[in-house]
């Protein structure tokens, strides 16, 4: 026999009780009982303008009531979100209710709602921010050409996640593609390919 106690049991600890053994799960839905029927959040979702929230990294919004209810639906800028969308998953059992993005994107930053029963609703807002790039191989510092023997160059560094615009410059100068530079940003990796070497 297995068992869970808590003690001082509050409005706070209503929710899911799950207990989980291998492959094997249980779940209890944890409720007050009191007089009082009324349908509302005990947890209502928060803002995130702090720039934790980065492209690329996973994070979830959640509300809770404190009672069960699956009249559930989430709102994104005043867009319902579909229970069917792969990006944005919609999770609820029974008093907590969650949005799940996985690979958050620059287009995720906004105002998000979730609407209970169609009586009640809590929102946030959410601000995805570009991580900070940097070179995990940098440029050569020397580099050495024969106009003799060599036809092109090519100058190439990796980046810890691929760039929306890279710009390249010759003594302080931009360098823009043309038929001497081929300008190339592919993956996590970016070159400057120099022809007609002279």
């Amino acid at each position: 026999e297995i068992q869970l106690t808590i003690d001082n049991v509050q409005e706070s600890d209503i929710g899911t009780i799950t207990c989980c053994l291998n492959n094997t799960i249980t779940t209890a839905n944890l409720t007050l009982d009191d007089k009082d029927t009324t349908l509302k959040f005990i947890k209502l979702l928060e803002d995130d303008d702090t720039g934790n929230i980065q492209v690329d990294s996973p994070f979830m919004l959640e509300c809770r009531t404190n009672r069960p209810t699956y009249q559930i639906r989430w709102f994104k800028d005043n867009r319902e979100i579909s229970q069917y969308d792969q990006v944005m998953k919609t999770i609820s059992d029974g008093c907590t209710h969650v949005l799940q993005i996985s690979r958050a994107q620059s287009e995720h930053s906004g105002r998000y709602r979730c609407v209970v029963a169609d009586i009640l609703e809590t929102s946030c807002h959410i601000t995805v921010r570009e991580p900070d790039y940097r070179f995990t191989q940098p440029l050569p510092s020397n580099i050495q050409f024969s106009p003799q023997t060599d036809r092109s160059l090519t100058l190439d560094a990796t980046l810890n996640r691929k760039p929306a615009q890279v710009q390249w410059f010759k003594n302080s100068i931009e360098i823009f593609p043309s038929r001497k530079y081929e300008l190339v940003n592919e993956h996590h990796v970016i070159a400057l390919i120099v022809h007609d070497l002279a």
